[in-house]
């Protein structure tokens, strides 16, 4: 699709082979052709009750969701991608109400998936829009990654939960401030320039972050979400 096209895309469930092989070319495209998430994978995820959508414009895939099914009554996001030539139109956002509206049919209390907590888009996304809540920090999550994305092989991730038992709707981000006694942890300005440009300002912030996190929920604290400029806010439970 070329750049500035205005079409709607088209949310649909993954039903077969075909779905899936769409599923997974969005995600070759946005990850540059790591292979994240295989065909097969996908068709076996999905038939024993696992969830996959493409979004379409026409008859083009320009956006992915893939989730499997977790412990108990938990449906665990393993990826959602939507092309750059599409970024900014809300997609993404479709996509997780999608992902989120059949969680809800099919009985899931609610939906977990992990981020990298460097990306302050993705903190924004997941807190102040979503209204996720931070389950943990895991250092090294999927060991040393190689795709474009994570150019820094690191693959330190927070694990994020959206609720869905007993809501009719998804739940509602918002922004917050920092409070008396509360902490705040930032982020980079622009972690994919850093990761280009710059190896030892991301180990040095990789490090940071560790250190942060690891010492707040050591603590008992727990992050409230993110403040305007990106930075996180932790406080008491």
């Amino acid at each position: 699709m070329a750049r500035g096209t205005t079409r709607p895309a088209d949310v649909r469930l993954v039903g077969d082979a075909v779905g899936a092989e769409a599923l997974a070319r969005v995600c070759d495209a946005v990850w540059g052709g790591a292979g994240l998430v295989p065909v097969p994978l996908v068709v076996a995820a999905i038939h024993v009750g696992g969830y996959g959508a493409v979004a379409w414009a026409g008859d083009e895939p320009v956006g992915a969701s893939f989730a499997i099914v977790g412990r108990g009554a938990m449906l665990h996001s393993h990826v959602t991608a939507v092309l750059p030539s599409v970024a900014g139109r809300g997609l993404g956002a479709a996509l997780k109400r999608h992902q989120w509206r059949w969680a809800a049919e099919e009985g899931f209390e609610s939906i977990t998936w992990t981020f990298d907590p460097l990306v302050r888009r993705n903190a924004s996304f997941n807190l102040a829009s979503l209204g996720c809540e931070v389950d943990g920090y895991h250092a090294d999550f999927y060991g040393r990654l190689v795709d474009d994305i994570n150019s820094d092989g690191s693959s330190d991730r927070l694990v994020v939960r959206w609720a869905v038992a007993g809501r009719s709707e998804p739940p509602a981000g918002r922004r917050v401030q920092a409070r008396t006694g509360d902490l705040t942890i930032p982020t980079p300005d622009d972690i994919g320039a850093l990761r280009t440009g710059d190896s030892g300002a991301v180990a040095a912030w990789r490090a940071r972050h560790r250190e942060a996190f690891g010492a707040a929920f050591g603590a008992g604290r727990v992050v409230r979400g993110v403040t305007d400029c990106g930075d996180y806010v932790v406080g008491a439970p």
